[in-house]
């Protein structure tokens, strides 16, 4: 059985056990399990399957949790170079 020890991840925004892979959000107060996923928008998936096409599937669309869909313009790309830059830089 895991001890679960997580760390943050930028690229997808969950806390990522890094003993056995385990997506989850986390208590900011004590740092316990809120919510265990089943499933990420960067592939993971608690089956062992492709977690973003799962959640496609489902009907999950992620332009629409974004909120914001200025990133789809016809700057996309480049919006999406500086995004990458900014991300390498942390």
């Amino acid at each position: 059985m895991c001890k679960h020890e997580f760390v943050f991840s930028q690229g997808c925004g969950a806390n990522i056990c890094q003993g056995c892979g385990l997506h989850a959000h986390l208590s900011f107060e004590d740092g316990s399990i809120t919510q265990e996923l089943a499933r990420c928008w960067c592939g993971w998936s608690y089956t062992g399957g492709n977690g973003r096409s799962e959640l496609w599937e489902l009907g999950e669309d992620i332009e629409d949790l974004m909120g914001d869909d200025s990133w789809l313009e016809s700057d996309y790309e480049q919006s999406l170079e500086s995004w990458y830059e900014q991300v390498n830089d942390i």
